[in-house]
């Protein structure tokens, strides 16, 4: 599971529900996206979720479709750019 952190805990930002929550969306859009644990894009897929929580996404469904999507279109970028030098 890449969303970590110390949880639930007095040096975290997030209560136990929060991180509930982000864990269940990392998890579905991980599966819409077809995305095992370990991918090369798994960190950047929960930096996603947490952001958008952050934005204010607090339902799993919609959390977990909008971090799905956004990650999509960012692989259908990196694969039209030129690999950086």
């Amino acid at each position: 599971m890449p969303i970590r952190g110390g949880y639930p805990g007095p040096e975290s930002a997030y209560t136990s529900e929060d991180w509930r929550i982000m864990q269940a969306a990392y998890h579905k859009s991980a599966a819409l996206l077809g995305q095992a644990d370990g991918s090369k894009d798994t960190d950047r897929l929960a930096r996603e979720i947490m952001r958008l929580y952050n934005l204010g996404y607090r339902d799993i469904e919609a959390l977990a479709f909008a971090a799905a999507n956004i990650e999509n279109n960012r692989r259908e970028q990196d694969k039209r750019s030129p690999a950086s030098v």
